[in-house]
């Protein structure tokens, strides 16, 4: 966690440094994602426990991960200068999210 959140911050900052490592790293980290919210479906528990509020919480955070990852795709394709940050911050973001869902889907014995 705080890993990602100081690539974002540093991305956010405009260390090029930290921007043309998440460029280069841009599409392993989005398969993780894609494979990590699959798992998150696959492997969820469907036990009393686990319906509820920690299911739409999970659920929702999956659900704004990809909403930020397409509302950045589009920023980039609709915008004129074709910067890559408008797409590396929201998938960095959603990786985030994806990670606390991960957390509060296993500290509340649900995955």
């Amino acid at each position: 966690m705080a890993l990602l959140l100081w690539l974002y911050l540093r991305s956010r900052q405009g260390d090029q440094r930290i921007i043309n490592t998440v460029n280069n790293m841009l599409l392993p980290i989005l398969s993780a994602l894609v494979v990590t919210i699959n798992l998150l479906f696959a492997y969820r528990k469907t036990t009393l426990t686990c319906t509820g509020t920690p299911a739409i919480l999970s659920i929702a955070g999956i659900v704004l991960a990809i909403v930020l990852i397409l509302t950045g795709c589009l920023r980039f394709f609709l915008s004129q200068q074709r910067d890559r940050r408008t797409i590396t911050q929201p998938i960095l973001l959603a990786t985030i999210l994806v990670t606390l869902t991960v957390l509060g889907m296993r500290l509340s014995n649900c995955l």
